[in-house]
């Protein structure tokens, strides 16, 4: 009996480090976890992976512990880090993913920019709309006056294309692949993260998602370490898989992206920078990232996480 009981408590144990429930966005960061929902890879973790499809759907898992785990814009994550949600990064997952696609208008430096109609698949105040507005504030343009912002979703916004009412956006792949392969006149004007290096003169990447460990309540130490080790065992495995198999992921990917041509995914994934990273460069990175915000846009992100943030 006492076996038995031993054997219950260690299988216990067993699913209770190794489990997992991971919140996801609709979107690009969905083809970096294909290689475990697939089978393509063997991981340590037992995964049950979930859609989160707004921001507050988002904040009421995190905040009643309903995942172990949520895929985040990294400066939202930090928002919600500062409201005092349990939320820590365990690494950056997406780096570059943004593009300005052009139809028809040639983009000659930020300065360009002034009088035109820029759409942005995203709303006012995520990551494309903050990261350009700091951009265009650097070189002396003010967003709200020297050009005009207006945001869609991004089906919306490949239809004006489609349609010649857009000439100019902002879009995450897989839709500037998709804008691209419906218009063959329309081009990549710049994309966010050269666009970030070269007026910021920086060498830090621009950080987009990143994977943020929600602990559960009383969690010790020790339990955290182990759980977050093993997230990072697994989403280093799947990201490489990615990484060595573009074909064979382009093709499982049309499920996530129904009726997108495989051609178009197995562009918009080597276009993006899939790169799960958590060393000390990537730290810097990030503090670079969120110190720009707050001097450029302090209302986007009241305060700079402190180093109870970071899970490494």
């Amino acid at each position: 009996m006492k076996r038995r009981l031993l054997l219950v408590n260690l299988l216990f144990i067993t699913v209770y480090l190794f489990s997992y429930k991971i919140a996801l966005p609709m979107g690009p960061t969905l083809v970096s976890v294909l290689p475990i929902t697939e089978g393509r890879i063997a991981p340590e973790g037992n995964y049950e992976f979930v859609h989160w499809k707004s921001f507050d759907e988002a904040i009421a898992m995190v905040a009643s512990r309903q995942v172990s785990a949520i895929l985040l814009p990294v400066s939202y994550g930090a928002t919600l880090h500062d409201k005092g949600l349990p939320v820590k990064l365990v690494a950056v997952t997406l780096w570059n993913s943004f593009f300005c696609v052009s139809d028809g208008w040639d983009y000659t430096g930020i300065a360009s920019l002034r009088s035109q109609t820029l759409y942005f698949a995203q709303g006012k105040g995520q990551t494309a709309d903050v990261v350009l507005r700091i951009l265009l504030k650097a070189k002396g343009l003010d967003p709200d006056r020297d050009l005009s912002m207006k945001y869609l979703s991004p089906p919306e916004i490949v239809a004006f294309f489609q349609k010649g009412l857009a000439t100019l956006a902002i879009v995450p792949e897989p839709y500037a692949s998709l804008i691209l392969n419906l218009k063959p006149k329309a081009s990549i004007a710049f994309d966010l993260q050269t666009l970030w290096q070269e007026t910021l003169k920086t060498a830090f990447r621009l950080p987009v998602t990143g994977l943020f460990y929600v602990p559960a309540a009383n969690e010790p130490p020790s339990q955290t370490k182990d759980q977050v080790n093993t997230l990072r065992q697994d989403f280093q495995k799947a990201t490489g898989f990615l990484s060595n198999h573009l074909e064979e992921m382009a093709a499982l990917a049309t499920s996530v992206f129904p009726g997108m041509a495989e051609g178009v995914i197995l562009r918009s994934i080597g276009n993006s920078e899939y790169d799960f990273s958590f060393s000390e460069e990537d730290k810097k990175a990030l503090i670079h990232y969120f110190d720009t915000i707050s001097r450029f846009l302090p209302e986007s992100l009241p305060a700079v996480p402190d180093e109870d943030f970071y899970l490494f």
